[in-house]
């Protein structure tokens, strides 16, 4: 039984379009590499360019297009999905999220790195509720209410799905982008936003005179971004003034890096890649690269003392150095939850399947797959 689950998780992994699993492999390098100077308190005082700066005004914008492509490909693959199984993937997705929260603390409390707080040792055992890792807690609500969310998006008509999301889009991107307003949002309602946004894709597709020119909407939007970057540094140095933000455009809900999210998310969708096993098997370690690099003591350990490039952010070699430290965490990590996994399929198998069916008899009454 246990070879025969084995073999269907392998056959499951392998037969997931590549092209998409390639852009969640693509995402989480780009969250690793902002987490790194943006946890690693990287920041540059003097309104002076430079290669170092350059390149840290570069990545800097990556963390919150990766965060986004995650909830688009979501939305892309959740809006007609009904499977049998929703209640038992939503005790996968605990079960990891808890797996890493109590095995990381309890590894860094044995080693004595940290102390033993009783507050901490709590929230260990629900880092879900004390939102141990933001977007876990937020990606965790929005997959409980996924296929309440469908079942609405399901019964309107085109034209008002997409006045929806013209009013999702004004109130929480163009409004926070142009006028400094994160009018009445929150982490949840981007990423439903996000959702909508892939679904609406899923449904209609795109039209009128887009198709075929995605990458010119990135590269302008790109261009846009990142020209903004160092036009503030000038203004900085020109007027004097110090409390505007370089990267004030780089916010999660920012319309540029809306646009460079979802284009970029449907040129990988068009590139068409032939099912490649190892990019699937990496891909499947991505949250999990995401749930270990990220935890909020590992990464202080991480950014602070294993890596504390704040010591070489003005070297010409600073680019270098990080590409290399990227590596380096995203490989280390994705090795680890390959063995979680691993492990899991060989001594939990019998029991997730007896948990699977007992789950799906309870929740059947509740027709949750029907909706």
């Amino acid at each position: 039984m246990i070879r025969k689950r084995a073999k269907n998780d392998i056959k499951m992994i392998n037969e997931r379009n590549s092209s998409i699993e390639l852009l969640r492999i693509v995402a989480m390098l780009m969250i690793v590499l902002c987490h790194m100077v943006t946890h690693g308190n990287v920041s540059y005082i003097q309104n002076s360019i430079s290669i170092p700066r350059l390149w840290y005004n570069l990545i800097a914008m990556g963390g919150n297009i990766g965060t986004n492509l995650f909830v688009i490909i979501t939305g892309y693959y959740l809006i007609e999905s009904k499977s049998k199984f929703y209640f038992f993937r939503v005790l996968c997705f605990i079960f990891e999220v808890l797996f890493y929260s109590i095995i990381i603390y309890i590894i860094l409390i044995s080693f004595k790195i940290i102390p033993f707080n009783i507050s901490k040792f709590i929230k260990a055992f629900f880092p879900i509720t004390y939102q141990t890792w933001w977007f876990a807690s937020a990606y965790f609500v929005l997959y409980i209410f996924h296929p309440f969310l469908n079942k609405m998006l399901s019964n309107i008509t085109k034209e008002q799905f997409k006045f929806l999301l013209m009013l999702e889009i004004l109130f929480w991107s163009i409004i926070p982008t142009f006028l400094l307003s994160h009018y009445q949002s929150n982490n949840l309602l981007w990423l439903a936003t996000l959702y909508c946004i892939s679904a609406y894709y899923k449904k209609y597709g795109i039209g009128g005179i887009i198709p075929g020119k995605e990458k010119y909407l990135i590269c302008i939007s790109f261009l846009l971004l990142y020209i903004s970057s160092i036009l503030i540094i000038y203004i900085r140095k020109i007027f004097n003034i110090n409390n505007i933000n370089p990267l004030f455009f780089y916010d999660r809900q920012s319309f540029f890096i809306l646009v460079i999210s979802f284009f970029l998310f449907v040129l990988f969708l068009r590139l068409k890649i032939h099912s490649q096993k190892w990019i699937n098997v990496i891909s499947s370690t991505t949250f999990g690269v995401y749930l270990i690099h990220d935890n909020p003591d590992v990464r202080h350990i991480l950014w602070t003392y294993i890596f504390d490039i704040t010591k070489i952010k003005d070297s010409v070699y600073f680019p270098l150095y990080t590409i290399f430290i990227l590596f380096y965490v995203f490989i280390t990590c994705s090795i680890i939850d390959m063995l979680r996994q691993i492990i899991i399929n060989i001594c939990c198998d019998s029991l997730k399947e007896k948990i699977s069916k007992k789950i799906n008899l309870f929740w059947g009454k509740f027709n949750i797959a029907q909706l």
